[in-house]
């Protein structure tokens, strides 16, 4: 299965980026991680029309078989061992894809959460976007050390 961690609109912080590469290359050695961006050219004020542009370009990428999940506040809570299961658990499906998504600015369109079978929050708490895509992506290396019982964790 290919997992991927996709966000919408781009990483502006220089030190993110390295970091993101730095797990992004220590994942690898478990289960590679692929890292996409969504690009949003459209310009608004309006959160309702962003969510519906940010929605329809996530929706028209998305495969029939394509599993996804939201990073969302209003998701799940889960311990790092817990999405390591999680984890575990949806690899054992027959699906192509694993698609892990940050949103803009303002979340998810209605139709995007109707697509996503599961919804796992970084936190109740608000981070910026550069910050809450580097802590998805230590979290899912954070897993996989766990599923290989690798030293990381602790």
């Amino acid at each position: 299965m290919r997992i991927e961690l996709w966000s919408v609109g781009k990483v502006k912080n220089q030190e993110s980026i390295r970091w993101m590469q730095t797990y992004q290359k220590r994942t690898r050695n478990f289960h590679p991680i692929h890292l996409e961006e969504i690009h949003i050219r459209e310009r608004s004020t309006d959160p309702v029309y962003l969510k519906k542009i940010e929605g329809k370009r996530v929706l028209e990428r998305l495969g029939s078989d394509d599993l996804l999940i939201l990073w969302d506040e209003a998701g799940v809570v889960m311990s790092s061992p817990e999405l390591a299961q999680f984890l575990e658990g949806q690899m054992l499906s027959r699906l192509r894809r694993m698609i892990f998504l940050i949103g803009g600015a303002f979340g998810f369109d209605p139709a995007v959460y109707d697509r996503a079978l599961h919804q796992i929050s970084l936190s109740r708490m608000t981070f910026p976007h550069d910050m809450a895509r580097l802590m998805a992506m230590e979290q899912l290396y954070r897993a996989f050390s766990i599923l290989h019982h690798s030293p990381y964790h602790h």
